[in-house]
């Protein structure tokens, strides 16, 4: 985002609106709008995605937490959560929905084109995911987003744009490459399900403008 609004200062143009934006057709809304017609999902549900996958497997935040997590919230918020993940994570995506009250959870993971995808996250309340495309695809969406963040460049690939938050540890050996100097991301595996639970709490109680 930064590269391309150098090019444009230089360029003589001097852009007022930086936030990201992602352009989906009447296809794509007409899709998003029949799955939640499907599924029974109402306007109303407080409905969360969560996108448990990434490129790199020390970017994850393991399955287990996503599916105590989740259960968290579908117990407090009575949340409906959605599920998005890439063909080659449906494993992964299986493993949580299985985790989770199958009354209030839907598995997307291969089931959408990025477009129909950015459609779906139009009507959540919320997005949370690792540090991954979809991630990038919500803020583009316009929904706040929160991250889980381990190894990579983190000022690089932060959730670009305001009403966003993460968990990250920072550790010093921050960032890295795939040549991990330990046996295990201990960046990304030490960020508790408490922490997450204490973030969400807060950032919930504004969102559904709970007292």
């Amino acid at each position: 985002v930064e590269h391309q609004l150098d090019i444009l200062r230089f360029l003589g143009a001097n852009p007022e609106n930086t936030r990201l934006e992602v352009w989906t057709s009447k296809e794509d809304d007409l899709f998003a709008q029949d799955i939640l017609n499907k599924n029974d999902i109402p306007h109303t549900e407080v409905l969360i995605a969560f996108a448990p996958g990434a490129a790199w497997s020390y970017r994850r935040w393991p399955s287990s937490r996503f599916i105590e997590l989740g259960n968290w919230l579908q117990e407090t918020y009575k949340a409906y959560i959605l599920i998005l993940a890439a063909k080659g994570e449906h494993d992964l995506a299986l493993q949580i929905e299985g985790g989770l009250r199958k009354e209030q959870t839907l598995n997307l993971a291969g089931k959408t084109t990025l477009r129909e995808m950015a459609s779906i996250l139009k009507h959540c309340k919320l997005f949370i995911g690792n540090d991954s495309g979809p991630l990038h695809v919500a803020t583009a969406a316009g929904i706040p987003v929160v991250g889980f963040y381990g190894p990579g460049e983190y000022q690089r690939f932060k959730p670009w744009g305001r009403n966003h938050d993460v968990l990250r540890l920072g550790l010093s050996c921050s960032p890295c490459s795939q040549n991990c100097i330990f046996s295990e991301p201990r960046c990304i595996k030490g960020i508790s399900v408490s922490q997450a639970k204490k973030l969400l709490a807060r950032k919930l109680t504004s969102i559904l403008d709970l007292s």
